[in-house]
């Protein structure tokens, strides 16, 4: 399960986001750690980058997720899922870009 990724290298690309596989389980920081567990739990991810991008104030974050349960929504429906799950932690955030794809 991918937990977090928030250093570039490692196992492939997604999306232009490097990612681990979904067996890797790495614990950068608390937060992007805490927020792609519960996408991956909630949403059944097979791939869930969150990345830190504020340098480590934990103020703007971007996601990258990857579901099949996106499969044949509009964009705009799969963010809002993606929101739905994370509410408590956006609530708290400066910025946040979601990036949600269908698996191939």
């Amino acid at each position: 399960r991918v937990l977090a990724r928030h250093l570039v290298g490692a196992a492939g690309q997604l999306g232009g986001f490097p990612v681990l596989s979904r067996t890797s389980v790495r614990s950068f920081c608390k937060i992007e750690a805490s927020v792609a567990s519960k996408l991956t739990e909630a949403l059944g991810a097979s791939n869930c980058v969150v990345e830190d991008r504020s340098g480590g104030c934990g103020s703007s974050f971007s996601i990258l997720i990857e579901s099949e349960k996106f499969r044949g929504l509009t964009k705009l429906k799969c963010q809002r899922m993606v929101q739905e799950v994370i509410r408590e932690e956006i609530a708290q955030w400066h910025a946040v870009s979601i990036q949600t794809k269908v698996p191939e």
